[in-house]
């Protein structure tokens, strides 16, 4: 993939995040609304609860896009043979 072909690549995937992201959005959403009108007890607790799945799947959908993005990188192979040539061991153990 040459420069240009990955940064029409990067547009598309961060068109692909913000829709994603949106989306999840309005599920939880609806969800915290029938929440809100229902007649459970521990509203709280569900809400919070929903609030921390919202932010966990956001952050995935990210995570995910990051990793595609690096992985396409037209820089990443040139990086890598870098160091190697560099002498730094990239299989270091701490």
């Amino acid at each position: 993939m040459d420069n240009y072909q990955y940064i029409k690549f990067q547009f598309v995937l961060i068109e692909m995040v913000l829709k994603q992201k949106n989306d999840k959005h309005l599920l939880y959403l609806k969800i915290y609304e029938k929440l809100k009108f229902s007649n459970k007890k521990n509203k709280l607790k569900l809400s919070k609860y929903i609030l921390s799945r919202l932010l966990r799947e956001s952050e995935r959908i990210l995570a995910i896009a990051q990793k595609h993005s690096t992985e396409n990188c037209p820089y990443k192979n040139n990086f890598k043979e870098e160091v190697i040539s560099s002498g730094f061991n990239l299989n270091s153990i701490h």
